[in-house]
């Protein structure tokens, strides 16, 4: 059986960032499917915090990295790591292959700033 997607959000995450400016690792599993959050971070003035943050997504579900990028860039403005466990066995071999390409691109474009 399939659990239910996690309650929590990126927007969960924006409260951390607008209210914890010393948070520098954060370990969350949040719901951050969709491609509504490039537009959700355009609403938003960016947070300004002074550390790089080190990010742990666990198996959060990514559909559309490039837009939780936008969501997660206004939200932390650097990010010292990001990381993700193995995906959940119970998904299909094709949804695992998915959610890693997603991950990996998020990955790459949050810490692009980082190897140039």
């Amino acid at each position: 059986m399939r659990p239910a997607p996690p309650a929590a959000t990126l927007r969960g995450l924006r409260y951390f960032a607008e209210h914890c400016p010393a948070l520098s690792d954060i370990s969350i599993l949040v719901n951050a499917s969709g491609e509504h959050w490039a537009e959700a971070a355009a609403t938003m003035p960016p947070v300004h915090r002074t550390n790089a943050v080190s990010l742990d997504l666990i198996y959060s579900p990514v559909t559309s990295p490039e837009a939780v990028a936008v969501y997660l860039q206004r939200s932390f403005r650097s990010f010292e790591r990001v990381r993700f466990l193995s995906p959940p066995s119970w998904l299909s071999s094709q949804d695992q292959d998915d959610m890693w390409r997603a991950w990996a691109r998020l990955r790459g474009i949050l810490l692009a700033d980082e190897n140039v």
